[in-house]
């Protein structure tokens, strides 16, 4: 735990020193001498940059083949690249749309001391960086995408009390049709996935279990 706690101070401070640098010279750019209008445009256009550079490089330095994120949290190589490519796509997006949004709507550019607003635009930008945000969604959840196979885990094995039926039909099941390396994708999946997968696949299993399979069974409670 600290060795990964270190690990990740170090990173995110490898990450910030572009973002650090533009930093310093939008504080720069907002004292400097010329015009404040002109300082406070140009402080907010790079403190924006600073904030959409910073997050992708977060992102890549975590996912990177054998990063933070493969070593210290199980996340695959192929999940990992697409969050770095949804992450680079949303700070792009982010810095087109709502820099824009947040200079017209407090009134950051004023020429001649008048300051401009539109709300019309405003809602557009926004608008745009909601689609922005649904496109990288889906790109994430679409079936056969890196993180559905992730998260597509193998069936469990049946419980120890199953009934002679259910023995009989599961030992015809494994015979040639059984998928090789199967137990390893399930060794190699997190621990809190094949928890998950195991509570999920236990309450059909508990539901059918209580339903009465013999004829005199059934009988039974016809009359009661």
């Amino acid at each position: 735990m600290r060795r990964a706690f270190r690990s990740l101070v170090l990173g995110l401070a490898w990450a910030s020193i572009w973002p650090g640098y533009l930093v310093l010279v939008a504080q720069a750019a907002r004292l400097g001498p010329w015009p404040r209008n002109l300082g406070i445009l140009a402080s907010t256009i790079l403190h924006g940059l600073a904030l959409g550079l910073f997050v992708p490089g977060v992102l890549a330095w975590m996912t990177r083949r054998d990063g933070w994120a493969e070593r210290f949290l199980g996340i695959p190589a192929a999940v990992g690249r697409e969050f770095c490519r949804a992450g680079r796509f949303l700070s792009a997006a982010a810095v087109i749309c709502l820099v824009p949004v947040y200079l017209l709507a407090y009134g950051e550019i004023a020429p001649e001391g008048r300051p401009i607003t539109a709300p019309v635009f405003c809602r557009f930008f926004i608008l745009a960086f909601e689609m922005a945000v649904w496109v990288s969604l889906v790109s994430l959840v679409r079936r056969g995408s890196a993180l559905m196979s992730w998260c597509d885990l193998q069936p469990c094995s049946p419980p120890i009390d199953a009934t002679a039926a259910g023995q009989d039909r599961g030992a015809e099941n494994t015979g040639p049709s059984s998928v090789p390396g199967t137990e390893t994708e399930v060794s190699e999946s997190p621990s809190w996935l094949a928890w998950l997968s195991r509570r999920r696949r236990r309450f059909p299993q508990s539901s059918t279990s209580a339903a009465p399979t013999t004829p005199r069974a059934r009988s039974r409670v016809w009359r009661e």
